[in-house]
C-alpha cells in the first residue's frame, strides 16, 4: 500500500525535475526590448500630442482643436498616472530582488493577491479603459452613437485587457479580474513580473496614442482631411464692353476654396463681403471717359500651415462712345 503512495509522488518529482528552467539570459533581452519599445512609444504619443496643441495656434478653426485637446489631456493625465505608477513598482521589484537577481520576493506575492498592489493596479486599468468613452464621446447626440461606436472599436481591437468591458455585468467583472491576477502575475518570478509589468506598460503606452490619434485626426478640420495647396484668382466681370452709365458685376472668387482659408477679397479698394460658394459679388457704375479701365482685385487668405498669403489681379473693362 505504501509503494502504490510512493510511486505517483516520485514521478511527480521526476516531472518537475524534467521540466526545461526559464533562460535568464533569453527574458532579460525580451524584458531590455520591451523597455527600449516602450520608451519609443512614449515618444511618438508625445509627438501626436505636440501636434495637437500646435492645432491650436491655427487661426482659421482654434476652437475646434481646442475641444479635442482638452479631451486628449484627460486621456494623458491617466496614462501618465497609470505609467508612474507601474514604474512605482517596477523600482519596488528592483529594489527588493536585488536588481531581479532573487526570484521570489514580497512584491511578486502582492501583485498576485487580490487585496495586493496588483489589484491596485487591475482598478486603474480597469478605471482608465471604463473612462475612455465618456471622455472622448461629444456631448452632441447626434454624433454619440456613430463616435461610441469608433471608440468602441479601439477598446475591442487594442492590447489593453482584452475581453474586458465596462457592460460586464458585475459577476463577470469579479471573475475577469481573479483570472487576469492569476495568468499575469501567479507563481511568477522577479524577472517574468518585470517582463509582465513592461508589457502591461506598452499596453497602456500603445492604449493612449490611439486614443490621442483619434483625437488629433478629429481636431484637424472636424475629422476631414482637407487638401488645398494651389491656388487660383477667379473674377469675372458681367461685361467687359459697356457704355457710361451702364452697370458692371464683379464675382471674384479663390479657386480650390476651403472655408478654413477665411478669406478676404477687396475690389476696386472696398472690402467685399465674401458669400456662399466663397464668392464676393461686387457692383458699381462704369464712369468716365471712353476708353480702357481696370478693377484691381485683391485676395487674402490663410494657408493650410496658418501663414497669411495673398493674391493680386486685375480685370479690363472698355467704356465705349455713346
Amino acid at each position: 500500500m505504501k509503494k502504490a503512495l510512493i510511486v505517483p509522488a516520485v514521478i511527480i518529482v521526476l516531472l518537475i525535475g524534467c521540466r526545461p528552467e526559464e533562460n535568464p539570459d533569453q527574458l532579460i533581452a525580451v524584458n531590455q526590448s520591451l523597455e527600449y519599445a516602450n520608451g519609443v512609444m512614449q515618444e511618438a504619443g508625445d509627438m501626436v500630442y505636440e501636434e495637437l496643441l500646435e492645432r491650436q495656434k491655427d487661426p482659421r478653426d482654434a476652437d475646434h482643436p481646442a475641444l479635442w485637446l482638452a479631451r486628449a489631456k484627460q486621456i494623458k493625465q491617466y496614462a501618465d498616472s497609470l505609467g508612474n505608477f507601474i514604474k512605482n513598482i517596477k523600482s519596488e521589484l528592483i529594489t527588493q530582488s536585488d536588481s531581479l537577481k532573487k526570484d521570489y520576493v514580497e512584491l511578486t506575492k502582492q501583485l498576485h493577491n487580490e487585496d495586493g498592489v496588483g489589484q491596485q493596479l487591475l482598478n486603474k486599468l480597469t478605471d482608465f479603459k471604463d473612462s475612455a468613452s465618456s471622455i472622448l464621446t461629444p456631448e452632441e447626440k447626434k454624433l454619440e452613437y456613430y463616435r461610441r461606436s469608433e471608440i468602441g472599436h479601439i477598446l475591442e481591437t487594442g492590447p489593453l485587457l482584452p475581453a474586458y468591458r465596462d457592460s460586464l455585468p458585475a459577476d463577470k467583472k469579479v471573475d475577469y479580474k481573479k483570472k487576469w491576477l492569476e495568468k499575469s502575475f501567479g507563481r511568477t518570478s522577479a524577472l517574468m513580473a518585470m517582463i509582465m509589468l513592461n508589457k502591461i506598460e506598452a499596453d497602456v503606452l500603445a492604449t493612449e496614442k490611439e486614443f490621442i490619434t483619434y483625437c488629433d485626426f478629429r481636431a484637424s478640420f472636424h475629422g476631414c482631411i482637407v487638401r488645398y495647396d494651389l491656388f487660383k484668382a477667379v473674377a469675372i466681370l458681367s461685361s467687359s464692353y459697356v457704355k457710361a452709365g451702364q452697370a458692371i458685376e464683379v464675382t471674384a472668387a479663390v479657386g480650390q476654396f476651403i472655408d478654413a482659408m477665411k478669406p478676404r477679397i477687396t475690389i476696386d479698394g472696398k472690402e467685399v463681403q465674401v458669400g456662399e460658394c466663397a464668392t464676393a459679388v461686387y457692383k458699381f457704375i462704369a464712369a468716365g471717359k471712353p476708353g480702357k479701365y481696370t478693377v484691381p482685385i485683391t485676395f487674402q487668405y490663410y494657408k493650410p500651415d496658418g501663414t497669411k498669403d495673398s493674391i493680386a489681379t486685375t480685370r479690363e473693362y472698355i467704356i465705349a462712345e455713346n
